[in-house]
Parts: structure tokens; C-alpha cells; sequence
């Protein structure tokens, strides 16, 4: 998913006021939270991550979460437009949803990529 299909997707979902500036940030605000909680964690050898300060200059950058995944972007910008709205009941739902497709990604990416973090084991 690029850039501009999160926005465009979330814009139909959540007509809005929010500044195209504003949703661009949420967008950096969760690519850098992927960042941070999953790909620098584990080995990823060959696989790019989205260049996020690049995101508020090109509309065709690709965002990291790939199918089925991809959608984590939207919940995340409609949970945030909801929130601008004092829509607090749609944003709970959304951000419900974001959550278990997080996860779901999450989970997945640790099946698929070996942690770099040396981890005591104890006992």
C-alpha cells in the first residue's frame, strides 16, 4: 500500500478536515512504531523499511505492512480522524481492529524472522 491509497482509503472511510500535513505525521507515527517493535528486533537481511522521511514528499512511497497486513495503516488514520472528532465510540472500534491486525502482523513476523535480541533464558 502507498502513501496515497492509506489516504485516500481512510478519507473515504472518515470524510474529514484533518490536514493532509496531519495525517502524513500519523502516518510516520506508525511506520516508526513498526519500526521500532518489530523490524529492528529481528534479522532482515535484504528487506527495506519505508523511508519515513521521505513519506511527506511522495505520495507513491510504499508503507512496510504488505497484504494482508496493509490495512493496519487505514484502521490507524480512521482511529486518529475519530479521535479528532471526539468520535470516541467509532475510534474504540477502530483502534480494536488496528490492534488484533497489529498483532496478527506481529505475530507473523516474529514467526518469519529471527530476533536479534539475546534473550537469559531462565529456569
Amino acid at each position: 500500500m502507498t502513501v496515497k491509497q492509506a489516504l485516500e482509503a481512510a478519507d473515504a472511510l472518515r470524510p474529514n478536515a484533518v490536514s493532509q500535513s496531519v495525517k502524513l505525521k500519523w502516518l510516520c507515527d506508525i511506520e516508526s512504531r513498526i519500526y521500532n517493535e518489530i523490524y529492528i528486533t529481528h534479522e532482515h537481511d535484504g528487506i527495506d523499511f519505508t523511508d519515513t522521511n521521505k513519506l511527506n514528499l511522495q505520495d507513491n512511497a510504499e508503507l512496510f505492512a504488505k497484504r494482508p497486513y496493509d490495512e493496519i495503516y487505514v484502521l490507524y488514520l480512521c482511529a486518529a480522524i475519530d479521535f479528532a472528532h471526539a468520535e470516541h465510540e467509532r475510534q474504540s472500534n477502530d483502534l480494536a481492529l488496528f490492534k488484533a491486525l497489529y498483532s496478527g502482523f506481529s505475530k507473523e513476523w516474529n514467526r518469519e524472522h529471527i530476533s536479534i535480541k539475546n534473550t537469559p533464558v531462565t529456569g
